[in-house]
């Protein structure tokens, strides 16, 4: 079951429910009598939290020191914000105006040198989408708490939430 989630549900970013619909048709493909569904929900989570714990190891390992500084920064007040409420912002009507703070976000961006890392490369987009949600819905002093809880979800959300954006904006652009 562990690696079958490893590989299906857990780096799709599928929902708990989808991973306990996943696990009840894999025990029913390889002809296994289900256990309690407590116990199932309980070895999901113990898995869940498994995989994200080697998942943000690998990740912030992929993360240069210089980029490691340049994500500290988005978190850090300047002139009254954040780069993290910056890059935020929606881009609002097309014109000149928002063509170049489009343009700004994407070099802010570009600066923390995880544009073009390949490891982010290779992380699903549903994955990436789920830590950027994350990170649009915390607050810079959640954020610095989670660096000094977990250094390496701390980058790996934020990773995810720079290449995310990134991909977004150029879109956008």
């Amino acid at each position: 079951i562990e690696k079958y989630l490893k590989t299906n549900s857990f780096i799709q970013a599928e929902s708990n429910a989808q991973i306990e619909q996943a696990v009840y048709i894999y025990l029913k493909e390889k002809k296994i009598e289900p256990p309690a569904k407590s116990i199932i929900i309980r070895t999901i989570r113990s898995l869940q939290i498994k995989f994200e714990a080697k998942f943000c190891a690998g990740c912030a390992g992929y993360i240069s020191n210089k980029g490691k500084r340049s994500i500290r920064k988005i978190i850090k007040y300047q002139n009254e914000e954040t780069i993290l409420s910056i890059l935020r912002k929606n881009p609002g009507k097309v014109s000149d105006k928002t063509i170049s703070e489009e343009i700004k976000k994407i070099e802010l961006l570009r600066d923390t040198g995880l544009i073009y890392n390949k490891f982010f490369d290779s992380i699903s987009p549903p994955l990436l989408q789920k830590y950027h949600d994350k990170v649009s819905l915390m607050t810079p002093s959640a954020l610095n708490k989670l660096y000094t809880k977990n250094e390496n979800k701390f980058y790996t959300i934020l990773g995810c939430f720079v290449k995310y954006k990134a991909t977004r904006t150029i879109d956008n652009c």
